[in-house]
């Protein structure tokens, strides 16, 4: 893949965002994906700050240690539409686990809600969808439901 011989991710921490009235505060951190130093691809990631225990579940969590650890999950998404079809996004999905995994001690998740935005308002193009998809199926992350939505967690 010559295409990704400049291919770069750039963490970058962001302010905290309020969840539900101070109930939990999150931290955000924008990853860029710079293919020949423009960027092409953008993921924000979102990791709990601060929480009660209405929220100690399996989506913010990682239940699987004890005591739970937050785990980070993609809130959004985007890849600039001039650099679509290239496997940016999947690409930058990966680094951002492998950093995931090393700052916060678990893999990266996908959120719920972004999945199903449609392109161009066409139901039948989920774009992001899709990228959660071929990771699946090239064995970098697991499909799982969570109430009633798709949802994908890296290896």
């Amino acid at each position: 893949m010559k295409e990704f011989d400049t291919f770069n991710a750039v963490f970058e921490k962001k302010p905290f965002r309020v969840y539900e009235s101070e109930e939990m505060i999150l931290s955000d951190y924008h990853v860029f994906g710079v293919h020949n130093k423009i960027p092409v691809s953008r993921l924000t990631v979102s990791v709990v700050s601060k929480t009660d225990d209405k929220y100690l579940n399996d989506f913010f969590f990682d239940l699987s240690h004890n005591p739970p650890i937050p785990r980070p999950h993609v809130f959004s998404q985007k890849t600039d539409i001039r650099h679509r079809g290239r496997g940016y996004a999947g690409r930058l999905i990966i680094i951002a686990n492998e950093i995931c995994k090393m700052r916060f001690g678990t893999p990266l998740a996908s959120g719920t809600t972004f999945l199903n935005y449609p392109h161009n308002g066409n139901r039948n193009n989920l774009p992001a969808k899709r990228v959660w998809q071929k990771l699946e199926e090239r064995g970098y992350a697991e499909r799982r439901i969570y109430h009633g939505k798709d949802r994908w967690l890296m290896h």
